[in-house]
């Protein structure tokens, strides 16, 4: 409310054009209504404006949730198989040169001088006991 009442005030003296004082008789009119405007806000009490109570109210208890039964469900038994052996005759491609062997699809082979490919039928573990290694592209 009082910021109502000082608002209002800066209005009439703005209207009244008391801010832009010339002569001394302005001043000395200019003081007078500045000493009555003045007067007038300080002898209006600011009216206290009644601050809503609140009743407290009783806040309901949560609830616990029901907690969901867990059911066991057994699993299937793992089978574990043995490793894909690579037993199995097989024509392979062997570099002499690097002391590498490969499938003959493998691009290295392509590569190869004829004079560094020999062509061997076995299995891989045969290739191995030979002092071969595998090939990093093919991974025969």
């Amino acid at each position: 409310m009082r910021r109502k009442w000082i608002w209002i005030v800066a209005a009439i003296v703005v209207f009244l054009g008391i801010g832009a004082v010339k002569s001394n008789q302005d001043k000395k009119a200019a003081e007078e209504s500045r000493s009555m405007v003045a007067a007038t806000v300080e002898t209006v009490a600011p009216t206290a404006t009644p601050k809503p109570t609140a009743k407290p109210t009783a806040t309901p208890a949560p609830k616990p949730e029901p907690t969901p039964e867990l059911t066991v469900i057994e699993a299937a038994p793992v089978v574990t198989e043995a490793p894909v052996t690579r037993s199995a005759e097989r024509t392979w491609v062997l570099n002499t040169n690097t002391g590498k062997f490969h499938i003959p699809s493998c691009s290295s082979v392509s590569q190869m001088k004829d004079t560094n490919k020999l062509e061997f039928t076995g299995t891989r573990e045969d290739v191995i006991a030979m002092g071969y290694q595998p090939c990093g592209k093919c991974h025969p």
